[in-house]
């Protein structure tokens, strides 16, 4: 169920491999595990492409689509997860992701005559701070939560089979006792 799915929603190797951006930075998608759907692939890609999206960087799909072909995962799955950072999305993450840094680090108040250096202490050094450690717990939580639904996909289908199995066992017994002689 969760394997069908996934196959209805992600992007086939073709479709990745005709991107502009792919085609243009010369990726070998030949890998066989980029496309794999098992159960490291996917969990993995899901935390990976989480992790990234909390980052406030540019070329995020760049840089999930590098550590994809490094790390062996499932490609269109973890540029799938990078893409909850879109225009409309940006803004209240990464102010949220603000909120929490300023509050685990609490930075001081500081009017230096530098304005760069106020805006790395007041603004950015928060900033990165809450990315990374909303990121960090976004992406421990997906890689969890995708790891959780594949096993339970897989102790359906399991438990479906041991049934079908059972249901035909008890066919071929009744099968031959209903056998004259």
């Amino acid at each position: 169920m969760f394997r069908q799915f996934l196959q209805q929603i992600l992007p086939t190797r073709k479709t990745v491999s005709g991107h502009w951006l792919i085609r243009r930075l010369g990726f070998n998608l030949n890998i066989p595990c980029l496309f794999a759907l098992n159960k490291r692939t996917i969990p993995m890609a899901a935390g990976v492409g989480i992790f990234i999206a909390f980052l406030p960087i540019p070329f995020q799909m760049a840089l999930v689509t590098l550590l994809a072909i490094l790390m062996h995962i499932n490609l269109p799955l973890a540029l799938m997860m990078v893409m909850i950072t879109n225009p409309f999305t940006m803004g209240p993450i990464y102010y949220l992701c603000y909120q929490i840094g300023a509050w685990v680090i609490q930075p001081p108040l500081l009017t230096s005559q530098n304005s760069t250096l106020n805006y790395l202490l007041q603004i950015g050094f928060p900033l990165w701070t809450g990315c990374l450690l909303v990121g960090s717990i976004a992406a421990i939580l997906a890689y969890l939560v995708s790891r959780l639904l594949w096993t339970n996909a897989l102790l359906e289908r399991r438990g479906k089979l041991a049934q079908r199995l059972t249901m035909l066992h008890k066919k071929h017994r009744l099968a031959r006792q209903q056998l004259p002689g």
